[in-house]
């Protein structure tokens, strides 16, 4: 999936709401690519589904996002937190943006 935005942020709160649905609102520690337009990202906590994944308030997550939409965080998303992606591959990211604005 393309993204307009790219940030690594960590989780400071988390909801939960309607249907075991959480939101996540996290603070913005290095901007990678674009402007994020929310610094929220959504999972569901009881998901029966393979993809289903979750966010813990204090770690540090490498977020993908579309302007328009709350990205969510899966297994299946790009969205993952910085202890799955490591430090190799976060400098791996960075390297790919500064690439593009050049």
């Amino acid at each position: 999936m393309e993204s307009d935005y790219v940030y690594l942020g960590q989780v400071q709160s988390s909801t939960l709401g309607e249907n075991g649905v959480v939101t996540n609102e996290l603070v913005v520690l290095e901007k990678i690519k674009g402007v994020a337009d929310t610094k929220t990202v959504k999972n569901t906590l009881f998901s029966e589904d393979m993809c289903a994944s979750h966010m813990v308030v204090g770690y540090k997550y490498v977020v993908f996002g579309k302007t328009g939409s709350i990205p969510e965080i899966s297994s299946c998303s790009n969205t993952r937190s910085l202890g799955d992606i490591g430090k190799e591959g976060l400098a791996q990211l960075q390297e790919m943006a500064n690439k593009r604005k050049q």
